[in-house]
């Protein structure tokens, strides 16, 4: 009579023991099954090829990695409806995965669901509030749904996050407001050093040169390379009043409150020549820099080698009213013979310029 429950004993282990081995095996075969089906969804990224995405799918249903890589496959191939309902499915078994529902919101805002687009996409920024490209993209669905101030206000967040959006930003928002700049500038809302500098130089290049100044002087550190760039822009432009306050700012030098930048009226400079020798001699010449012309206002007379030593030389000049810079060269005579050639060595020092009367 005892062995009879010890036999029952036994048998009861060696059922769970062969369950536990076919747990086991049922186990290592999912497993495999998933990693395979898995492998093949790579694959199907890699290569674009949407049979293998499909077959990753039927071996595992039920993983958002093949359901996503499917959908990514048939967005790819414009099939958006579909699309929209795959990406949907990877959602569902992975629902805190921004990055399934960001991509989720772009596929259905190119299927033209905006609404569904929207919700998607409002899911992705709450997952990842501090990620900028949810934001980007909630910001841009909203511009061309006709919300600008939600826009925007996306928009300024994503540039927050990653800097490098800035400049889009107030590309878009110069669109917007069609060139304005007190709207530009109302609707980027810069803060940093450079959000200012980027606007400076946006305005700059667009021609709102004074706005260009007011945001340049609102940058506490300025950078010697970006100031000299801002410079560069504004002389491109002929922007000089306003170039000079860039680089009076940048050299510590002060502007006379009471006369601004004044007018030039009459030059002076050095010069030295040894052994110069040509049939066209050369000239320092004053040309007004303000118009495309260059009109000359003043020029030297020729150069030569009969003056070893410095000697100074001056060249009187009178500006227009709409003169607000002059170019000082150094240039050649005219000269009738082809080639031209000339020798010897010439230094200029000591430019000077000052006003008379």
């Amino acid at each position: 009579m005892p062995s009879e429950p010890a036999h029952a004993l036994t048998s009861r282990r060696l059922l769970i023991a062969l369950a536990g081995l076919a747990a086991c095996a049922w186990l290592l075969w999912y497993s495999a099954r998933i990693g395979y089906a898995r492998t093949l969804a790579k694959v199907a990224a890699l290569t674009n090829i949407q049979a293998v995405a499909e077959r990753s799918v039927e071996l595992s249903p039920y993983d958002a990695e093949t359901r996503f890589t499917r959908g990514e496959l048939l967005v790819e191939s414009q099939t958006y409806d579909e699309a929209v309902s795959e990406l949907a499915n990877s959602t569902r078994l992975r629902p805190r995965d921004y990055y399934l529902w960001l991509e989720l919101g772009i596929a259905r805002d190119q299927a033209g669901d905006q609404e569904g687009a929207l919700r998607a996409l409002r899911q992705a920024t709450s997952l990842a509030p501090a990620y900028a490209k949810p934001r980007w993209q909630l910001g841009n669905l909203l511009l061309r749904m006709g919300q600008y101030d939600d826009a925007f206000a996306e928009l300024r967040k994503a540039s927050s996050s990653n800097p490098g959006l800035f400049p889009s930003v107030v590309d878009l928002a110069w669109g917007i407001s069609q060139k304005d700049v007190p709207s530009t500038e109302a609707t980027v809302v810069p803060h940093s050093d450079f959000e200012h500098m980027t606007l400076a130089g946006f305005f700059a290049k667009h021609g709102a040169f004074q706005a260009a100044i007011n945001e340049f002087s609102l940058v506490k550190n300025k950078n010697p390379d970006e100031s000299q760039s801002l410079l560069n822009v504004l002389l491109d432009a002929r922007a000089f009043n306003e170039a000079y306050a860039v680089w009076a700012t940048t050299h510590q030098f002060a502007i006379n409150p009471m006369t601004g930048l004044g007018r030039i009226l009459n030059g002076g400079f050095e010069e030295r020549a040894r052994q110069i020798i040509s049939a066209a001699l050369p000239v320092v010449i004053v040309e007004d820099a303000s118009n495309q012309t260059a009109a000359v206002l003043g020029q030297s007379g020729a150069i030569s080698a009969v003056y070893s030593d410095w000697r100074a030389l001056s060249i009187e000049f009178t500006t227009t009213s709409k003169t607000t810079a002059v170019n000082v060269r150094c240039q050649r005579q005219a000269c009738a013979d082809r080639p031209c050639p000339a020798f010897g060595t010439l230094w200029l020092d000591s430019f000077e310029l000052q006003s008379k009367g």
